[in-house]
């Protein structure tokens, strides 16, 4: 797809302004000093050759009319224009209905690789990977053609080369990058994957509020491991050990357990409740639970529904409502 010189600018001033918000939050480590030296010439280096000469005659891009995105101040009020437009036109969903299919759910947020980096320490590794996702579009936008509107911005040519230079030797510093990558795969490709077997529960029981743990309490070899078993073998039985093996202590209420298998077994999902009991009771249960407890009231609260009780897409299991122990 094509891109005029105008989308490309505005691709620039955006990601240049995402980058410079990650930025901010590397002032707390001495150990990216560097990093953020090289963000704080960004503006510079895009903005600084810019000349307003007809000024005198023209005015300011700030008074005149606004017909393309030539200017901070065009590219700012355009953006607010364009967002408003969307809302009128974006049909707005009952926020009651709960649709464990739908791509916007939040779990996108929490099983994405940039979540996965704020529950590592430093959580600022977060901001090296957005940085770096950042440069990945100015360089999209900037060298899209190898033409005149490459060739007049040298110095953030270079400047993005630095930077992506600088991020590369903090990646090789901390392997917290590995396992988010690996966490953001197994999530992606297995247990929230379309055609996976216990999507719907997982979305459900909203496991995407946990799952990041390993982050603080596994190795890479570990999560290595994980993505490696599921590989070879994505069975419902090991998406379920794996996943209760990352939550850990989050997931500890024998209600919580005795739902997962009644629900698989009503979507007729083969189990291996041996196995599955014994890894609740090896990584979950509550007498391992020393790390906290997780909230069902408070999830109640953020998605509206009890996990307790049936999932919206099936009817209840007896009048009472009342749940029948698994074998």
């Amino acid at each position: 797809m094509s891109l005029s010189d105008q989308e490309r600018r505005t691709n620039i001033y955006w990601a240049i302004n995402r980058a410079m918000g990650n930025s901010a939050e590397l002032a707390a480590l001495k150990s990216f000093a560097r990093l953020q030296e090289l963000c704080d010439q960004l503006w510079f280096s895009f903005l600084g050759r810019h000349s307003n000469g007809a000024h005198w005659f023209f005015g300011s891009s700030a008074v005149n009319r606004i017909e393309e995105p030539n200017s901070p101040w065009a590219v700012a009020l355009i953006d607010h224009f364009e967002k408003d437009r969307a809302k009128k036109d974006t049909h707005q969903e009952d926020p009651n209905q709960t649709n464990p299919d739908n791509d916007d759910d939040d779990k996108d947020h929490f099983i994405s690789i940039t979540n996965m980096l704020r529950k590592a320490e430093p959580n600022a590794l977060a901001a090296v990977y957005m940085i770096y996702a950042e440069t990945e579009n100015i360089i999209y936008a900037l060298r899209r053609y190898r033409d005149d509107f490459l060739a007049n911005y040298p110095a953030l040519d270079k400047l993005v080369a630095d930077i992506q230079g600088q991020c590369f030797t903090i990646f090789t510093q901390y392997d917290e990058f590995a396992k988010a990558y690996l966490m953001n795969q197994i999530m992606v490709n297995f247990i929230y994957a379309r055609n996976s077997p216990i999507r719907r529960i997982a979305v459900y029981q909203c496991w995407h509020h946990n799952i990041s743990r390993p982050m603080q309490h596994a190795t890479l070899r570990q999560v290595r491991e994980w993505h490696l078993a599921l590989t070879k073998d994505p069975n419902p039985t090991n998406m379920i050990t794996i996943t209760l093996e990352m939550m850990g202590p989050s997931y500890h209420h024998e209600q919580e357990l005795k739902d997962l298998i009644r629900i698989a077994n009503q979507q007729e999902i083969p189990l291996d409740e041996t196995r599955i009991r014994k890894a609740f009771d090896t990584h979950c249960a509550k007498e391992n639970a020393a790390e906290g407890n997780s909230d069902r009231n408070h999830l109640i609260a953020i998605h509206g529904h009890d996990p307790q009780r049936n999932p919206p897409w099936q009817p209840a299991a007896n009048p009472t409502g009342s749940v029948k122990p698994s074998p």
